[in-house]
């Protein structure tokens, strides 16, 4: 599983008042709340005066992307603090005073910053060492709501791209695009207008594939023999399996136009921004202990390297066939 943990943040600083249904957006992708019963975020919450404070229960890798990011672009100030992640990473406080790049301190998990001898032999002296625990202590001043300009900021709601829509692919995992790339690429597949893709030779080198084997049609079947082999899916960034509940992966659209044509398809209608690339993320369910693709159903399956090569010499099959195991390999 992903690692994840809880946090809190504290906005505040300068905040355009065009902003606040953008910001309140970007708190509801990340699940952000009021308080730890649950209570919701809305814009009556943002006011002058008054720094907001939220947080959030199982946070990927402890961070609040959206909002950070969202926090980031326009120069509103913010600090967030972090639970540990026990065996993936350490509690840690986030800083961005408005300026420069957010930075990132490990802390006790009491909200107490740490330093290593490492970081104190690079400062050089007590005096830079002082300035960065000040920095540590950064706290964002209260809200001062400010006046929209009347052209469009980078983030404002754009006509024919609700930002609604776009929340709702992120909660769906149908993008992890942020909100200017998501337009950018509704527009493009809306006109056709998509990079072109050279017809490049692969390298012959070790790839990833996924190979499904030992299908039926009917789950329920008893196979007298080894049933269907399966398509050989690839080549694949990753693969990974969650509580034997699907197995995710992700690949270029050419990979996925050749095995998923009608999620492509689907994908393209809908004008998801997943299209696109440079690669897609996707899955596929495990139902009832089997792996079902294109109306078949495989009881076994393995993840692989090969070159272009091996594959193309010697198609991988399964070992069972040849041996009476149950797994399977490359042989070339």
């Amino acid at each position: 599983m992903t690692d994840r943990a809880s946090a809190i943040i504290r906005i505040g600083g300068a905040i355009r008042s065009d902003l606040i249904e953008p910001l309140i957006d970007a708190i509801a992708c990340d699940h952000g709340m009021l308080d730890w019963v649950g209570a919701t975020v809305d814009a009556s919450h943002i006011v002058d005066g008054q720094a907001l404070e939220i947080c959030a229960h199982g946070l990927v890798g402890g961070q609040f992307d959206q909002v950070e990011d969202f926090c980031t672009h326009h120069g509103i100030p913010f600090v967030r603090n972090s639970d540990p992640c026990v065996g993936a990473f350490s509690a840690q406080r986030a800083v961005y005073t408005g300026e420069g790049d957010p930075l990132y301190f490990d802390t006790n998990g009491s909200d107490h910053v740490l330093m290593s001898r490492t970081e104190l032999n690079g400062l050089g002296s007590i005096a830079a060492a002082d300035a960065w625990f000040e920095i540590a202590a950064f706290v964002p001043p209260p809200i001062s709501i400010a006046s929209a300009p009347e052209e469009q900021g980078p983030w404002s709601r754009r006509a024919g791209h609700p930002l609604a829509d776009w929340k709702y692919e992120i909660s769906n995992d149908d993008t992890r695009l942020g909100y200017l790339d998501w337009i950018a690429a509704r527009e493009a597949n809306e006109t056709g207008d998509t990079m072109p893709r050279a017809e490049a030779v692969a390298p012959d080198v070790p790839q990833l594939y996924l190979h499904l084997y030992h299908g039926r049609k009917d789950p329920d079947e008893n196979l007298e023999d080894w049933g269907s082999d399966g398509p050989v899916i690839g080549p694949l960034a990753y693969v990974h399996t969650t509580y034997m509940c699907d197995v995710k992966f992700a690949a270029t659209p050419e990979v996925m136009d050749r095995y998923f044509p009608a999620v492509m398809s689907d994908w393209r209608a809908r004008g998801l921004s997943n299209v696109v690339g440079p690669l897609c993320d996707w899955r596929l369910t495990i139902f009832n202990d089997y792996v079902e693709h294109d109306g078949v159903y495989y009881g076994d399956w393995t993840v692989f390297t090969a070159t272009p090569s091996e594959l193309k010499r010697q198609p991988p099959r399964p070992r069972s066939q040849r041996d009476g195991t149950t797994s399977v390999d490359v042989h070339v």
